[in-house]
């Protein structure tokens, strides 16, 4: 989960500005080759059965001796507290049992730093609930999602991806539906509905009529693209693992990220093609279209699946008119493109049985020929296109 090359280029545009997070995490975060599990008994760590009270008073002593120094005004105190107090989670043997009562103990402590409003013991307070992997401790991430300072907003959606990998991967410490909550309310960050539940947020938010951009609530949703491209990616890790028991989650993750992206494309941030804004919607494309690589999708993903990819041409269409051809953002528009695309070509694959024909549109598109460019994507999303006929009935109105 490193930062990308994409978090490289948002920095180029000032998304990093002043946040300092390079700063922030360098400080925070210790590689764990070198971490030993002497002070907590390996055995404890991996204990699979329900811990006994000598057991948990070991826990306690632990957590009692490090979480002071958390708080630290000294940054070498602080980091230290954090090495130690990560250390048992890194164990690759570290059990359920061992997980949820040492969140127990250590949450309550978390809670309480990220009150004193101190950013760097709240950054490593919030890290450090991520990588407990508990409903409970999650939910100090959840709270912070709105707050005032990006660097913290950044943090959070860091750590509940920490958490949805640990789900997906290592030992799952949380029940299906306390993951897939998780996911709500990352997708609700992206773009908020009043009621989510009942799978509300896994729908198309464009069923019918003719959409309009639409204002971000900046109390309810991410206005910043970096905090955002985070957002999504911490989503991306829901989509992860291949357990049976956490495919509602993958399942439900897949669908939230084609709905909230779909409608970030409608919002007036997206209207203004910004550079920025542009790294987050393909983001969100370019991850379902990866999706494909390790994921079965049922009927009802597919048909949301390729309503995004549609849209994501419909989108490039709308503003590659207004971007000149040696404008940088160019190149964010044709990988949009190919991602919309071939998401759209996948789709049909699976839901025709066969190789579809290819449309070649991100070729026109590099080609520089507009018209040649508008016509292909007609053949898609005009009015006798073939995503506007059966099976696939996406509204023509959608793409006016």
């Amino acid at each position: 989960m490193a930062l990308e090359k994409k978090g490289d280029r948002l920095r180029a545009h000032g998304v990093g500005r002043t946040l300092g997070l390079t700063a922030i995490v360098t400080a925070l975060w210790v590689s764990p080759v070198t971490a030993q599990f002497d002070d907590i008994p390996a055995g404890i760590i991996r204990e699979r059965a329900a811990l006994n009270p000598q057991q948990r008073a070991q826990i306690q002593a632990y957590i009692n001796a490090h979480a002071p120094l958390l708080g630290s005004d000294k940054p070498a105190e602080r980091s230290a507290a954090r090495v130690n107090l990560r250390r048992p989670l890194m164990d690759s043997e570290v059990s359920v049992s061992f997980r949820i009562d040492y969140s127990a103990d250590l949450t309550p402590r978390l809670r309480e730093l990220i009150r004193r409003q101190n950013r760097e013991s709240s950054v490593a307070a919030i890290l450090l609930a991520g990588e407990l992997a508990t409903f409970e401790a999650a939910q100090l991430a959840v709270s912070e999602l709105s707050n005032t300072d990006p660097i913290i907003r950044y943090q959070a959606a860091y750590a509940i991806g920490l958490t949805l990998n640990t789900a997906a991967r290592r030992s799952p410490a949380m029940t299906a539906d306390q993951c897939m909550a998780l996911v709500t309310a990352l997708g609700q960050r992206i773009k908020f509905l009043p009621n989510p539940d009942a799978g509300a947020d896994e729908a198309d938010p464009f069923p019918s009529g003719s959409p309009q951009p639409v204002a971000v609530d900046p109390q309810r949703e991410e206005t910043d693209p970096w905090v955002l491209d985070r957002i999504m990616r911490s989503l991306a890790a829901a989509m992860e693992g291949d357990s049976a028991t956490f495919e509602p989650v993958r399942r439900k993750a897949t669908r939230v990220l084609c709905s909230k992206t779909i409608a970030r494309m409608r919002t007036e941030q997206a209207a203004a093609a910004d550079a920025m804004v542009l790294e987050v919607l393909l983001r969100g494309v370019q991850t379902i279209e990866r999706s494909f690589l390790t994921a079965t999708h049922d009927r009802q993903t597919l048909q949301l699946i390729i309503a995004l990819g549609a849209d994501a041409l419909r989108y490039v269409a709308a503003v590659s008119r207004t971007i000149p051809a040696d404008d940088p953002r160019r190149e964010l528009l044709l990988r949009l493109t190919s991602a919309g695309e071939n998401t759209v070509q996948f789709v049909r694959g699976q839901i025709d049985g066969r190789n579809p024909e290819n449309f070649e549109i991100t070729k026109a598109l590099t080609d520089g020929n507009q018209q040649d460019f508008r016509r292909r994507v007609d053949r898609l999303i005009g009015a006798d296109g073939v995503l506007i006929r059966e099976p696939y009935s996406l509204r023509i109105e959608r793409f006016r």
